[in-house]
């Protein structure tokens, strides 16, 4: 796959669509032929050669010349799509730069000097102190037209903001450390350096007060407990960091999408350490702040919150209701590769699982055609490994034991040497046992199953293992205790919790 085909197929289908309204728009018709390559390299079976003839000379050239068209068209579109997302508003102020500078080079000065200082003040409040130098650089440019500040004043205020200027690049130096170290955190488990690095960074005044800093350390440090499933610790980290975003920022609508943010992995971390009432009333208060402003987040955090509000509903004996809050909302989705829909997805596939809704489950999880490669980038490792091992169960469960070991048999072969990680170490058992109880499921007893220990090797501690992982445990469980599946899942839940 080259470059371009790769920047192609990583829009998911709503941006495809926007991207050829786009062409289609901003390019006459002849562009036609932008669009028909576009459609071709977003195939898997893509071949430049079916479609012109690569050895002679201008087939060549309009080939390329048409990859170029595509290509500056795609920058394009991506560069407004950003500006869109971006929660910084820093492509709305580079641009405001734009237009002043071609204003002054018309003479048209006061209007430039207004934009300016209307920039100015925009910059201050969102803290782009970035932009804001190069604001004040682009006034002492012009510093000698007419309706422009004293000299002297430009350069106080310009002082101001290279201090702060240095400051974030200063911040973004130390948060690339921390990611830098995060990667050793999880290939080597070892959180000392990490741990004593973020301890470093809180005390330094200009991160504390920074509402950006702090927001972006908590998903770094978030990130390393996931890695190492310390969710005890992450708990009582979030409640402070949380508590000190709000302190720091008050109730200001420029900050509201962050607190969305750290509100979501404050009820999230209640869900993983199974503190369910509390996971509910910050969920009843998160649902509250989305409505609180008219964000262009509000659709994707609306999504998370039904999302881990139908997951708590699925482990407190809920799930009918699981099931039909899941279904209602993915009916909203226009694109089916979105991230969210996809995380949705695999969520009902488990409420199915639960409620024994087997055929609807496998339904569900034949719609997800894409390759595993395809997933494993969108949503990663974990969540790939995840969809194959559910749909190992959910096929047995079919009768059809022999795709489920096919199945079983793929994931080993797929993730072996991410089994050979200390982390990574229950999961392997697992697999290994499950697949000798699909290929002999007399041999197993109840009392060679309490010999195998399972209880300890996959339910240590609530704060190491994330709730639906233990639906894996709880089923090979009631298959061989011969139970009802379901109440021993809710039985387990509950004996693990910390409520």
């Amino acid at each position: 796959m080259d470059n371009l085909q790769e920047l192609i197929k990583n829009l998911n289908e709503k941006e495809s669509n926007e991207f050829k309204k786009f062409i289609a728009l901003q390019y006459a018709k002849e562009n036609r032929k932008d669009i028909n390559l576009f459609n071709k390299m977003r195939g898997d079976d893509f071949d430049a050669g079916k479609l012109f003839n690569l050895k002679q000379k201008n087939q060549i050239e309009q080939y390329q010349a048409l990859r170029k068209r595509l290509y500056y068209a795609l920058t394009e579109f991506i560069a407004l799509k950003y500006k869109d997302n971006d929660l910084s508003g820093t492509g709305n102020l580079l641009n405001t730069i734009k237009v002043c500078r071609y204003l002054f080079e018309n003479n048209i000065h006061r209007l430039a000097w207004k934009y300016l200082l209307k920039a100015e003040q925009k910059a201050i409040n969102e803290e782009n102190y970035v932009v804001l130098n190069s604001l004040y650089l682009l006034m002492l440019d012009y510093a000698h037209t007419p309706y422009a500040l004293a000299l002297t004043e430009i350069k106080r205020r310009k002082k101001i903001a290279k201090k702060l200027c240095d400051e974030d690049e200063l911040i973004t130096e130390y948060l690339a450390e921390a990611k830098d170290k995060l990667k050793t955190v999880k290939i080597t488990a070892d959180t000392q350096e990490f741990t004593e690095y973020i301890e470093h960074l809180q005390n330094l005044p200009f991160i504390s007060k920074r509402p950006a800093a702090v927001f972006a350390l908590t998903e770094i440090v978030r990130n390393a407990y996931l890695a190492q499933r310390m969710l005890a610790n992450f708990e009582h980290y979030i409640e402070e960091q949380y508590d000190k975003f709000n302190a720091i920022t008050g109730n200001q609508a420029k900050w509201h999408s962050y607190k969305l943010r750290l509100l979501y992995m404050l009820c999230h971390i209640y869900y993983r350490n199974r503190k369910f009432s509390n996971c509910l009333k910050k969920l009843t208060l998160l649902k509250e702040e989305i409505n609180r402003y008219p964000i262009k987040e509000k659709n994707k955090y609306y999504g998370l919150y039904i999302s881990l509000l139908s997951s708590v509903y699925s482990l407190t004996g809920k799930n009918v209701s699981a099931i039909t809050i899941q279904e209602e909302y993915l009916h909203m989705f226009v694109s089916k590769n979105d991230e969210n829909y996809l995380n949705m997805c695999l969520n009902l596939v488990f409420y199915y699982f639960n409620a024994a809704q087997f055929k609807k489950a496998n339904a569900l999880l034949i719609q997800m055609y894409h390759s595993d490669d395809w997933y494993e980038k969108k949503m990663g490792k974990e969540w790939v490994m995840r969809k194959k091992l559910i749909t190992c169960i959910v096929q047995y469960e079919l009768g059809h034991d022999d795709l489920a070991i096919k199945t079983l048999h793929s994931l080993s072969k797929r993730y072996s040497s991410l089994f050979d990680l200390a982390l990574y170490n229950k999961a392997k058992i697992f697999v290994s046992i499950l697949k000798n109880y699909f290929e002999n499921p007399n041999a197993f007893t109840v009392k060679d199953f309490e010999k195998l220990s399972l209880n300890k090797i996959f339910l240590t501690t609530a704060e190491q293992e994330e709730p639906k992982s233990i639906a894996f445990y709880c089923w090979l469980k009631a298959k061989i205790k011969k139970v009802d599946y379901y109440s021993l899942l809710l039985k387990e839940i509950k004996r693990k919790g910390f409520e």
